[in-house]
């Protein structure tokens, strides 16, 4: 879908967690080379990016985190209520696991992944240049990351594979991340079928 479709998407889930009984993941492509950028980041600084990687379309996101390019890659949304069975109470321990279970799918498909552990020094820039705690590393390079958001009974975690850096086919790290993601959330075998769909 388009970038205004894709993030309307997941502002509506995380409108509805609150009194959602389960997490909902999403999955999802972009029709075209589309920048997003954070909630919090400035509107001009995207559009400098975007003219300077040639990009025409530009969406904000609901959720914070540096400037991503989307193009041959595989994005993904979860939505939960506070409280819900299966994730850290600290917000910090959600991105660190469900980051562990990405690469769990990386991992799988043959990549020797590892999460970021930070040094002092960082200079800011955008996303996927600076990675943070818990961004999964490949060869030297972030090859996931994502942004939190919480809200009045509700979360949201935005994210991104970059399946094209990796030279990794989407559908099959697709399978891989939702078999990763249904361990972490002990989904059954019908729950994780529905995300194939």
């Amino acid at each position: 879908m388009s970038g205004p479709e894709n993030m309307a998407g997941d502002q509506a889930l995380l409108d509805a967690a609150p009194h959602a009984a389960a997490p909902v993941v999403r999955f999802f492509r972009w029709r075209e080379p589309t920048i997003s950028f954070g909630r919090t980041q400035k509107e001009d600084d995207a559009r400098a990016f975007a003219a300077s990687v040639g990009v025409k379309a530009l969406v904000r996101r609901p959720t914070g985190g540096g400037m991503v390019l989307h193009d041959n890659d595989l994005s993904l949304s979860i939505a939960w209520r506070r409280g819900a069975a299966g994730f850290p109470t600290c917000i910090k321990n959600v991105y660190r696991v469900v980051h562990e279970a990405l690469a769990e799918a990386l991992v799988a498909e043959g990549y020797a992944v590892s999460l970021y552990q930070p040094t002092p020094q960082r200079l800011p820039g955008q996303c996927f240049v600076e990675p943070v705690e818990a961004d999964v590393m490949w060869e030297g390079k972030k090859v996931i990351g994502g942004a939190l958001r919480v809200a009045a009974g509700g979360r949201l975690y935005q994210g991104d594979i970059q399946t094209a850096a990796l030279g990794a086919d989407p559908d099959r790290v697709l399978g891989r991340a939702v078999a990763a993601l249904g361990r972490l959330f002990l989904f059954g075998e019908n729950e994780i079928q529905n995300f194939r769909q």
